[in-house]
Protein backbone atom coordinates (compact mmCIF):
# COMPACT_ATOMS: atom_id res chain seq x y z
CA UNK A 1 0.00 0.00 0.00
CA UNK A 2 1.54 3.24 -0.91
CA UNK A 3 2.05 6.16 1.84
CA UNK A 4 2.15 9.73 2.05
CA UNK A 5 4.04 11.82 4.44
CA UNK A 6 4.02 15.48 5.08
CA UNK A 7 1.92 18.46 6.14
CA UNK A 8 -1.42 19.81 5.01
CA UNK A 9 -3.73 22.52 6.17
CA UNK A 10 -6.65 22.81 7.85
CA UNK A 11 -8.54 24.23 4.78
CA UNK A 12 -10.60 22.76 1.81
CA UNK A 13 -7.35 22.01 -0.83
CA UNK A 14 -5.92 20.13 2.76
CA UNK A 15 -9.20 17.97 2.72
CA UNK A 16 -9.79 17.94 -1.16
CA UNK A 17 -5.64 16.09 -1.45
CA UNK A 18 -6.63 14.10 1.39
CA UNK A 19 -9.57 12.68 0.08
CA UNK A 20 -7.86 11.85 -3.07
CA UNK A 21 -5.55 9.88 -1.82
CA UNK A 22 -7.62 8.01 0.12
CA UNK A 23 -9.87 7.20 -2.52
CA UNK A 24 -6.48 5.86 -4.74
CA UNK A 25 -5.83 4.00 -1.45
CA UNK A 26 -2.71 5.54 -0.17
CA UNK A 27 -2.68 5.40 3.96
CA UNK A 28 -2.39 8.89 4.63
CA UNK A 29 -1.75 8.32 8.69
CA UNK A 30 1.38 10.48 8.19
CA UNK A 31 0.14 13.19 7.42
CA UNK A 32 -0.34 15.98 9.87
CA UNK A 33 -3.26 18.20 9.81
CA UNK A 34 -1.88 21.51 10.81
CA UNK A 35 -4.18 23.94 11.75
CA UNK A 36 -3.76 27.76 10.94
CA UNK A 37 -1.29 26.42 7.91
CA UNK A 38 -2.64 26.28 4.25
CA UNK A 39 -1.84 23.37 2.00
CA UNK A 40 0.33 24.50 -0.74
CA UNK A 41 -0.91 25.02 -3.69
CA UNK A 42 0.38 25.62 -7.11
CA UNK A 43 -1.83 27.29 -10.01
CA UNK A 44 -0.45 26.99 -13.67
CA UNK A 45 -1.97 29.78 -16.22
CA UNK A 46 -2.34 27.85 -19.91
CA UNK A 47 -2.33 29.24 -23.07
CA UNK A 48 -3.61 27.80 -26.12
CA UNK A 49 -6.99 26.78 -28.06
CA UNK A 50 -9.63 24.07 -27.20
CA UNK A 51 -8.22 22.29 -30.16
CA UNK A 52 -4.42 23.03 -29.90
CA UNK A 53 -1.63 22.54 -27.79
CA UNK A 54 -1.67 23.59 -24.56
CA UNK A 55 1.49 25.19 -22.85
CA UNK A 56 2.36 26.81 -19.56
CA UNK A 57 2.65 30.40 -19.36
CA UNK A 58 3.08 31.13 -16.32
CA UNK A 59 3.00 29.11 -12.88
CA UNK A 60 2.70 30.76 -9.23
CA UNK A 61 2.61 28.81 -6.11
CA UNK A 62 0.87 29.75 -2.61
CA UNK A 63 2.49 28.76 0.42
CA UNK A 64 3.19 29.41 3.82
CA UNK A 65 6.32 28.40 6.07
CA UNK A 66 5.81 25.99 9.32
CA UNK A 67 6.88 26.64 12.85
CA UNK A 68 9.27 24.52 14.10
CA UNK A 69 7.10 22.87 16.57
CA UNK A 70 7.21 19.09 17.07
CA UNK A 71 4.25 17.55 14.61
CA UNK A 72 2.91 16.18 17.64
CA UNK A 73 2.21 19.52 19.48
CA UNK A 74 -0.88 20.19 20.83
CA UNK A 75 -2.91 21.76 17.86
CA UNK A 76 -1.91 19.61 14.92
CA UNK A 77 -3.28 16.31 13.66
CA UNK A 78 -2.48 13.26 12.05
CA UNK A 79 -4.61 12.77 9.20
CA UNK A 80 -6.53 9.48 9.25
CA UNK A 81 -8.34 7.62 6.11
CA UNK A 82 -11.08 6.44 8.70
CA UNK A 83 -11.66 9.85 10.36
CA UNK A 84 -11.58 13.30 8.64
CA UNK A 85 -8.76 15.23 10.17
CA UNK A 86 -9.48 17.71 12.80
CA UNK A 87 -10.83 20.69 12.34
CA UNK A 88 -9.85 24.20 13.02
CA UNK A 89 -11.75 27.51 13.24
CA UNK A 90 -12.95 28.74 9.67
CA UNK A 91 -10.39 31.26 7.82
CA UNK A 92 -11.50 33.42 5.44
CA UNK A 93 -10.55 32.04 2.02
CA UNK A 94 -6.57 33.72 1.10
CA UNK A 95 -5.71 31.09 -1.32
CA UNK A 96 -6.68 30.71 -5.02
CA UNK A 97 -7.03 27.35 -7.05
CA UNK A 98 -7.06 26.07 -10.12
CA UNK A 99 -7.89 22.34 -11.75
Amino acid sequence: MPLAVGVVGDDEPGRALLAALAERGVDCGDVVVEPGFRTITKVRLLAGGPSALKFQVARYDVEDRLSRTAPDSPGSARASPASPPARAPRRSPTTATAP
